[in-house]
Protein backbone atom coordinates (compact mmCIF):
# COMPACT_ATOMS: atom_id res chain seq x y z
CA UNK A 1 0.00 0.00 0.00
CA UNK A 2 0.96 3.59 -0.76
CA UNK A 3 1.37 6.69 1.59
CA UNK A 4 0.31 9.90 0.32
CA UNK A 5 3.16 11.31 -0.42
CA UNK A 6 1.42 14.94 1.15
CA UNK A 7 -0.31 13.84 4.28
CA UNK A 8 2.00 10.64 4.37
CA UNK A 9 -1.57 8.25 5.22
CA UNK A 10 -2.02 5.01 3.56
CA UNK A 11 -3.68 5.67 0.16
CA UNK A 12 -7.05 4.10 -0.73
CA UNK A 13 -8.36 3.56 -4.06
CA UNK A 14 -11.93 4.10 -3.31
CA UNK A 15 -14.05 4.91 -0.74
CA UNK A 16 -15.63 1.17 -0.36
CA UNK A 17 -11.85 0.26 0.31
CA UNK A 18 -11.49 2.89 2.65
CA UNK A 19 -14.87 2.27 4.70
CA UNK A 20 -13.56 -1.71 5.01
CA UNK A 21 -10.55 -0.53 6.08
CA UNK A 22 -12.15 1.78 8.68
CA UNK A 23 -14.37 -0.62 9.89
CA UNK A 24 -11.75 -3.13 10.40
CA UNK A 25 -8.66 -1.07 11.78
CA UNK A 26 -11.94 0.89 14.24
CA UNK A 27 -13.10 -2.45 15.28
CA UNK A 28 -9.45 -3.69 16.13
CA UNK A 29 -8.62 -0.58 17.88
CA UNK A 30 -11.91 0.77 19.33
CA UNK A 31 -12.07 3.65 18.00
CA UNK A 32 -14.43 4.94 14.99
CA UNK A 33 -12.96 6.18 11.53
CA UNK A 34 -14.07 8.08 9.25
CA UNK A 35 -13.03 8.57 5.52
CA UNK A 36 -12.34 11.33 3.25
CA UNK A 37 -11.02 12.08 -0.24
CA UNK A 38 -7.48 13.62 -0.24
CA UNK A 39 -7.37 17.03 -2.01
CA UNK A 40 -3.68 16.29 -3.06
CA UNK A 41 -3.52 12.57 -4.14
CA UNK A 42 -7.49 12.02 -4.85
CA UNK A 43 -7.14 8.82 -3.43
CA UNK A 44 -9.08 7.87 0.07
CA UNK A 45 -7.57 8.68 4.11
CA UNK A 46 -8.96 7.40 7.07
CA UNK A 47 -9.28 9.80 10.32
CA UNK A 48 -10.24 10.04 13.81
CA UNK A 49 -12.26 13.13 13.24
CA UNK A 50 -16.04 13.14 12.34
CA UNK A 51 -16.89 15.50 9.03
CA UNK A 52 -17.70 18.05 11.02
CA UNK A 53 -14.35 18.51 12.57
CA UNK A 54 -12.96 17.76 9.32
CA UNK A 55 -14.91 19.94 7.31
CA UNK A 56 -13.61 22.60 9.87
CA UNK A 57 -10.31 21.68 9.91
CA UNK A 58 -9.88 21.54 5.80
CA UNK A 59 -11.21 25.15 5.98
CA UNK A 60 -8.18 26.14 8.45
CA UNK A 61 -5.38 24.18 6.26
CA UNK A 62 -6.89 24.71 2.52
CA UNK A 63 -9.19 27.36 2.50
Amino acid sequence: MQLCPIQLKYRHPDRCNALRAARIIGKRKGIKLYVYRCPHCQDWHLTHRSSSEFATLKEIHYG
